[in-house]
């Protein structure tokens, strides 16, 4: 695998983290701030990258 292909997988690692985050929580309040924190984005690059992968916000999916 090359570095590309070992750098999409890692991110797509750490944005898996987050969504076991949002399921985990569904029941209670959970921020942008903490699901950023649970993926080791901040929350601008993590919510960018969460739009353009799902075509949505974040919080929106949350919602939803």
């Amino acid at each position: 695998m090359d570095d590309r292909a070992q750098q999409k997988q890692r991110v797509q690692n750490r944005v898996n983290d987050a969504l076991r985050l949002i399921e985990d929580r569904l029941a209670d309040t959970v921020t942008l701030e903490e699901i950023a924190a649970a993926a080791h984005f901040s929350t601008y690059h993590f919510a960018r990258l969460f739009r353009v992968q799902f075509n949505s916000s974040v919080m929106r999916y949350v919602r939803g």
